[in-house]
């Protein structure tokens, strides 16, 4: 298992790393805009949710993990110094990471029919959150080049897209 939850680690502390370079180089006015058609959610809005999505997997208590009760924290969605921050504690607690004999959480998911609660394991869930953060780091990228703003090639692109493009090259 070690091998694996490695790797995934590796993963997304790269998501973690393209995102807090981004971010540490918005300004705040950039940050926090919202305008059409992103006008429900700006850039800080966008790396606000894929930040407490980590910090609900990685603190999970009693490996129940429900991506529902977030805590929406306003100053993640305004401030790109403290979303920087941020992405730099959660990048040291998925290093910290360590697999159990089986990795096994709950993840809990509510709608209009009630609460589900759904067998996963941690791997699974590292899975998850490559492919969430990658897809909120497209729209991230969408907004910033609407703002005028320079943004890596590979900013927001999965990795399968980036190996198609190497091929057809």
């Amino acid at each position: 298992m070690r091998g694996r939850l490695d790797r995934l680690v590796l993963e997304n502390a790269a998501y973690l790393d393209q995102l807090h370079a981004f971010v540490r180089d918005t300004t705040r006015d950039a940050y926090s805009e919202a305008r059409p058609p992103f006008a429900r959610g700006g850039i800080g809005k966008h790396v606000r949710h894929v930040l407490e999505f980590y910090d609900i997997l990685l603190c999970a208590h009693d490996r129940i993990v429900d991506y529902d009760i977030r805590s929406r924290e306003a100053a993640l969605e305004t401030d790109p110094r403290k979303a920087a921050e941020r992405t730099i504690e959660l990048k040291q607690k998925l290093h910290d990471l360590h697999g159990d004999e089986d990795g096994s959480l709950t993840v809990v998911s509510t709608d209009e029919h009630g609460t589900l609660r759904v067998a996963s394991t941690l791997e699974r869930e590292l899975v998850f959150l490559a492919s969430h953060t990658v897809h909120h780091m497209a729209i991230i990228r969408m907004i910033g080049e609407l703002l005028g703003r320079a943004v890596p090639d590979s900013f927001g692109v999965a990795p399968s897209t980036l190996r198609h493009e190497a091929r057809a090259g």
